[in-house]
């Protein structure tokens, strides 16, 4: 696989000008059209990719690519395409689309823990297949997993593979200051493994807050003691995933991204004067339906990167 990935890579690189920058420009400084993207810039006239050279990925000798495309690339190299589902199906999802976990409720403990979900959203990938068929209270039906993906150690090119689905609208830089949204057809719109990735991850998240947690964000949970710790290493390895205890001690949480365990501070901590409590859990109503389901076709532990 990881030659298909070099020869796309070169493809591309002999069609558009490459260029490897430390960091993408100010857009206000660019004298054309230009695509704006998280890792790389399309200057649309010159046909010029300008790409982070410290968020790539080295396929070979001095061949770097952005992790976004090579996930891209991957994706159509296995499955071709996103899976086709029924309209009503996917409208369904759509609608339903609320975000991953963001929970905190301010408090202090004399020994809390962190406990993460390793690797959630490779690994529920790994359990129901990139190309997962999935309609909340109807079915669940594994698709096929990315298991010969080549970079699955490198978390933001695993991230990729999911977002690479997800509908969304390219940003349009134009001179003169003016921005604008567009849309772009995408073969690899995948909205039902997004849709399992936030149901699962809410789903355990609801419950890990119900045993004690005091903070839930996308696949981490901070509790305030080890009990509660246990029960929520508990409630994820029921869901058939694998937990791991990122770091203990005495601490506190005093908002969303805000927070102290032990050794591990989170970055905005030291900013939060004034906690602020926030909740946006979101689980299913089917969330007994698809535990049962899910950790069905989790049967063993698998194995993370």
């Amino acid at each position: 696989m990881k030659e298909q990935l070099i020869e796309r890579a070169r493809k591309r690189q002999d069609q558009y000008k490459t260029i490897a920058v430390r960091e993408l420009p100010d857009p206000y400084t660019l004298t054309e059209t230009t695509m704006l993207g998280s890792y790389s810039y399309f200057k649309v006239s010159s046909r010029t990719r300008l790409i982070v050279k410290g968020d790539c990925i080295k396929l070979d000798g001095s061949l770097i690519e952005t992790p976004s495309a090579i996930a891209r690339d991957y994706l159509k190299e296995k499955y071709k395409r996103g899976p086709i589902v029924k309209r009503v199906q996917a409208a369904a999802v759509m609608d339903s689309l609320y975000g991953v976990p963001n929970y905190a409720r301010p408090a202090k403990f004399e020994h809390g823990f962190y406990v993460d979900i390793k690797s959630a959203y490779w690994s529920i990938m790994q359990i129901a297949g990139w190309n997962v068929d999935y309609w909340p209270g109807r079915w669940l039906s594994a698709g096929t997993p990315p298991d010969d993906f080549p970079f699955s150690s490198h978390k933001i090119a695993r991230n990729c593979l999911v977002s690479s689905g997800v509908p969304s609208k390219m940003t349009r830089y134009m001179p003169r200051g003016v921005f604008d949204s567009v849309s772009a057809g995408n073969p690899l719109t995948n909205v039902s493994l997004f849709k399992l990735i936030q149901d699962v991850l809410n789903s355990i998240a609801e419950s890990a807050i119900a045993a004690g947690a005091v903070y839930a964000n996308t696949d981490g949970f901070i509790t305030p003691s080890e009990n509660i710790a246990a029960r929520v290493i508990g409630i994820i390895d029921d869901w058939g995933l694998v937990s791991s205890v990122k770091a203990e001690g005495a601490g506190e949480v005093t908002g969303s991204g805000a927070y102290l365990v032990g050794a591990s501070q989170s970055v905005p901590h030291k900013l939060k004067h004034r906690p602020s409590p926030v909740s946006n859990i979101y689980a299913p109503k089917t969330r007994a339906w698809l535990q049962k389901n899910f950790s069905f076709w989790a049967g063993e532990k698998i194995q993370t990167p």
